[in-house]
């Protein structure tokens, strides 16, 4: 015997009603037809992305500290000029 009840009444899922929270709201506007894409979901993405991340990160400290030294080296040759000038005006 066929039973009358409806599908959603029975607590079955309809085609409509898969992978959609109860309550949701389809999004709207413009991008409604399109599907929700997660871009680091993708795995060639996501090592892409890591290995510019780690890269350019350690080309950019490098250069800071590569110009932290020669900032270092410059005030500490001027001292060292500032000293011989000083020595040879006294001795």
């Amino acid at each position: 015997m066929r039973s009358t009840i409806p599908v959603a009444r029975a607590g079955l899922a309809g085609p409509r009603q898969i992978g959609r929270r109860s309550g949701a709201t389809p999004p709207a506007g413009r991008f409604a037809k399109l599907p929700r894409v997660i871009i680091a979901a993708s795995t060639a993405f996501s090592f892409t992305f890591g290995l510019l991340v780690t890269f350019l990160g350690i080309g950019i400290i490098a250069n800071v500290l590569i110009g932290y030294a020669i900032v270092q080296v410059l005030g500490e040759r001027r001292q060292n000029e500032e000293h011989r000038s000083q020595q040879t005006f006294e001795g």
